[in-house]
C-alpha cells in the first residue's frame, strides 16, 4: 500500500534529519526514488491520497504523494490537483501541483493556473506560483491559456510581467 510505503520512509527521513545525518536524507530519498521507478504505484493509489490533501491541507505525506504522482503519471489526477491549486489552504502544495498539471497539460486546468497567477504568498518572493502557472498555460495552448498569459502582461509585478512577455515573444 502506497501509505505505507510513503509513511516509512518519511520516518527513516525525520529520523536521519533530527540525527542532523543530512547526507543519510539525501540517501534515503533517492532509495525511495528508485523504488518509486522500479515498482511505481498503481495510478488509483496515487489519486486516493491527493483526494486527502484538500480534506486535510495539512497532512502529512502530501508531499510524497506529489513525488509518487511523477512515477504514475494519469489524467485522473487533472480535477484534484486543480481543486489543491485553488484552495488558499493547501498553498503549500501548490508549486507541486502546478508542475504537474503542466506535464499533464489537460485544458480543464486553465481555470485553476489563471487564478494560480495572482497568488501572492509571503514566503515566495520570486513568485514561483505564479510563474510556473504561467509555464503550464504556455504548454496548454487554449486560446483561453494564451489570453491569460496576454493579460499578464500587464501585471503590477515585475517578474510575472516579464515572464509573461518572454512566454509571447519566443
Amino acid at each position: 500500500m502506497l501509505s505505507e510505503f510513503l509513511k516509512r520512509y518519511q520516518t527513516r527521513c525525520r529520523e536521519a534529519s533530527e540525527a542532523k545525518e543530512y547526507s543519510k536524507v539525501t540517501r534515503i530519498s533517492e532509495e525511495m526514488t528508485r523504488e518509486l521507478r522500479a515498482t511505481p504505484p498503481s495510478s488509483d493509489e496515487v489519486l486516493a491520497l491527493l483526494r486527502v490533501i484538500p480534506e486535510q491541507p495539512r497532512y502529512e505525506l502530501a508531499s510524497s504523494v506529489m513525488v509518487s504522482a511523477w512515477f504514475q503519471l494519469s489524467q485522473d489526477y487533472v480535477p484534484v490537483l486543480c481543486e489543491i491549486v485553488l484552495d488558499t489552504r493547501c498553498n503549500s502544495w501548490h508549486e507541486q501541483a502546478i508542475e504537474l498539471l503542466d506535464e499533464l497539460r489537460d485544458p480543464a486546468s486553465v481555470p485553476a493556473l489563471v487564478a494560480a497567477i495572482e497568488y501572492r504568498w509571503g514566503y515566495d518572493p520570486w513568485y514561483s506560483v505564479p510563474r510556473k502557472a504561467l509555464q503550464a498555460l504556455a504548454v496548454i495552448e487554449t486560446p483561453e491559456a494564451i489570453a491569460a498569459i496576454q493579460s499578464a502582461t500587464t501585471s503590477d509585478v515585475d517578474l510575472i510581467r516579464q515572464e509573461a512577455i518572454d512566454m509571447l515573444t519566443n
